[in-house]
């Protein structure tokens, strides 16, 4: 379940590097799946909470 999880991740953040558009689009309904989407929601978040800090970082001068 772990690994699933993991792999599902990796997959979702390596199509926002190469398309742009957001890994909702998949760790969201396979997870959904999988767990309650009271867990779902709040986990994908995080994940995009952390996926987009460095981007926060590198434009924090022009906010």
């Amino acid at each position: 379940m772990v690994l699933l999880t993991n792999l599902l991740a990796l997959f979702a953040f390596a199509v926002k590097g190469l398309a742009g558009f957001g890994p909702a689009l998949f760790i969201v309904p396979v997870l959904g799946l999988l767990w309650p989407l009271k867990l779902v929601v709040p986990y994908t978040a995080f994940l995009l909470f952390l996926a987009n800090l460095p981007m926060l970082w590198l434009v924090r001068k022009g906010l």
